[in-house]
């Protein structure tokens, strides 16, 4: 398989055939996916995809780069994520340390599920954050919403989330999750940078070679399969 994957995976239902697209030379790759048939299923960044069994509530690893011998197995897992949860890995999977992987469960619920690839640990743990909140006032009433990490990218075996413009949420493991904030120089792009009419727009972090970019989309109008713009940030702390 080519080296310019990680890769998209595009599921075109029964009649047509599951293709591995390559983001660096835009070419559309056959792929078998019978492993994940009957699976619940979570791309990750990395291109390895994380499954859930319904019927015997196993896990494991799948790398569409080798569909035949590229599994891990994890622990098995009494319920599958909610619908909406992510996945993140820390690292290779195969490597020698092993990699960290989390499940993000939707924004409302605050829960990570991980577990620790290398480790003695047997299951998967989970772990119910607190980063606060704040109240919303509708007409007459009140509501406390609390503030959660979103969009999780790994750069350098940590995991980072936006919380504001000037400033990244930080996860770590040591080996139970351990939470922090880093300041930036902040960023304040123009809407939209090209100056074309421009609505809303989506952000996230990205690793690129090891270095982490907040990258901005802007959409014209409200068609989301128009792209406007697009701006990349470089993320240097204390000096973005």
């Amino acid at each position: 398989m080519a080296t310019s994957l990680p890769c998209l995976v595009f599921e075109y239902g029964d009649e047509q055939q599951t293709k591995l697209y390559g983001a660096s030379d835009g070419v559309y790759r056959p792929c078998e996916i019978g492993p994940l048939l009957s699976k619940q299923n979570w791309v990750t960044a990395q291109g390895w995809v994380l499954a859930w069994d319904p019927k015997t509530s196993a896990t494991f690893l799948w790398d569409p780069q080798d569909p035949e011998d590229g599994r891990v197995a994890l622990p098995p897992l009494a319920q599958a994520p909610p619908a909406g949860s992510g996945c993140v890995l820390s690292g290779d999977p195969t490597g020698p340390g092993g990699c960290t992987v989390v499940i993000s469960e939707p924004c409302e619920r605050t829960v990570l599920w991980y577990y620790h690839i290398g480790s003695a640990t047997t299951e998967w743990v989970r772990h119910e954050y607190d980063l606060g909140g704040s109240w919303a006032v509708l007409g007459k009433y009140r509501t406390w919403i609390k503030n959660y990490m979103s969009g999780l990218a790994v750069s350098g075996g940590k995991f980072y989330y936006p919380v504001m413009e000037d400033e990244c949420g930080v996860l770590e493991f040591s080996p139970t999750p351990v939470l922090s904030t880093l300041k930036t120089k902040g960023i304040n792009p123009t809407f939209p940078p090209s100056g074309e009419e421009c609505v809303h727009s989506n952000d996230f972090l990205l690793d690129l070679d090891g270095e982490l970019y907040a990258v901005w989309i802007f959409f014209a109008g409200v068609d989301v399969n128009t792209v406007a713009d697009i701006a990349v940030y470089k993320m240097g702390f204390g000096e973005s």
